[in-house]
């Protein structure tokens, strides 16, 4: 008894029922404004007055039950909105919610399914059904997307028209490549697929899956590497988009290719293919000089990424250690520049005495920097300097003291560490 009171308690709250009326006048005026061109005031007065309320109310309480019959309703605009309000509800028994989907077979019931969490069995029952012409809506791509395996993969690889027609269905592909490790031949098959489709869209979304997870990306040297190289240059390197996402699969030899075949215009005008470049430049192949032109690009986060990538070589002439320090060092005024720029020249040993005033500017103007700022106080101060310097951070609070703190544990830790040796060296 107790228990039901405090169930009708919390549905009759005072902010419940606020939320309720709100809801209630946000659907009025939504619904008022959609029809308000298409429908006769008529026939729409039965579904503003009596539907829409109703089904705002479910909305609110997320009853997934009391939808049901809204997301049967003969009014697409209601039948719409009870679907997309069910993807956010939690259906009291999913095999019977696959089942309504299955027998309606829309993108909305596909959608709303797809944000819920199916089992591998429930899942392995959607692709059946699919595979045996039961299920015709390409909407069930959007499970396939979140919850296929290697199994689901095969259903859309053996179904390929269906699949490389279909801008959801390609990305299913891609998807499930980000999660299961697939054969040879089956990368090799949709990376065929990819470059004889001709719409740019397909050919990316089945790509997405090397682009986003490195489960399945070919061996550099392989020969399957090779075989794929051969298929992207044959097919044309010219969209920047699906370049972009053959620099993530191919590596280093991609970074090659895609740089003798853009322009400067090119790579100006494509800041994310530009990115992605610096992101994968190699120290040992070309790095330096791929570098040095991307360090020229006006775009700062290119040259960010490329200062990032920079800072990782292990090895940096003197002459382009210079270049660096001239550029950036000494004259560049955007601050993550000048703070990477000050990480490279400290890793080779080089003095940044000169640019603490100028560091100091960037750690009052950039206190999101305060981490990497710490980082570099930390290798030219004295322990005791250094702990002051954090202590005051601490003190200030906020996003510049919780670094400080993250600093000062990164510190301790280190000076255990360096005990522990110096005891075990002694010993």
């Amino acid at each position: 008894m107790c228990n039901k009171r405090r169930t009708l308690l919390k549905y009759n709250s005072p902010t419940v029922i606020i939320q309720r009326r709100r809801a209630v006048i946000f659907f009025l005026m939504a619904f008022c404004f959609i029809t308000s061109c298409s429908n006769p005031p008529v026939e729409k007065n039965g579904v503003v007055l009596e539907d829409y309320p109703q089904l705002a109310a479910h909305i609110v309480e997320r009853n997934f039950s009391a939808m049901k019959e809204y997301r049967e309703h003969q009014k697409h605009e209601v039948s719409s909105l009870a679907w997309r309000a069910t993807a956010k509800s939690t259906p009291d028994d999913l095999a019977e919610f696959i089942s309504e989907a299955i027998e309606t077979d829309s993108y909305a019931a596909w959608y709303a399914l797809g944000l819920q969490e199916p089992d591998e069995e429930q899942v392995n029952r959607i692709a059946e059904s699919y595979s045996s012409g039961q299920i015709q809506s390409e909407g069930v791509c959007e499970v396939f997307f979140r919850h296929g395996k290697t199994e689901q993969l095969n259903v859309l690889l053996t179904r390929s028209r269906n699949t490389t027609n279909s801008e959801i269905c390609s990305l299913a592909v891609g998807g499930i490549l980000t999660r299961e490790k697939i054969s040879e031949n089956s990368v090799k098959e949709i990376f065929e697929q990819a470059f004889s489709n001709n719409d740019p869209i397909i050919r990316r979304n089945l790509l997405y899956g090397f682009y986003r997870g490195r489960l399945n990306n070919p061996e550099p040297g392989s020969d399957l590497h090779k075989e794929i190289m051969t298929l992207w240059i044959e097919s044309g390197i010219e969209n920047a988009q699906v370049d972009q996402y053959m620099i993530r699969a191919l590596g280093s030899e991609a970074v090659n290719r895609v740089m003798d075949s853009y322009s400067d215009k090119d790579l100006e005008n494509n800041i994310q293919l530009s990115v992605e470049l610096a992101m994968n430049l190699d120290e040992y192949d070309h790095g330096k000089d791929h570098g040095e032109r991307l360090l020229n690009h006006s775009n700062p986060h290119v040259v960010i990424a490329t200062l990032e990538t920079l800072r990782s070589y292990n090895t940096i002439s003197p002459p382009f250690l210079k270049e660096i320090e001239s550029r950036f060092a000494s004259r560049s005024r955007n601050h993550e520049m000048f703070i990477t720029s000050l990480e490279i020249l400290q890793r080779y040993n080089i003095s940044v005495q000169n640019y603490l005033q100028k560091l100091g500017f960037s750690e009052r103007e950039n206190p999101f920097l305060t981490n990497r700022i710490l980082s570099i106080y930390k290798q030219i101060d004295t322990d005791e300097r250094f702990l002051i310097r954090l202590s005051e951070k601490m003190e200030n609070g906020g996003i510049e003291g919780l670094h400080a703190a993250q600093a000062l544990s990164g510190f301790w830790l280190e000076q255990e560490g360096n005990n522990l040796s110096s005891i075990l060296n002694d010993a």
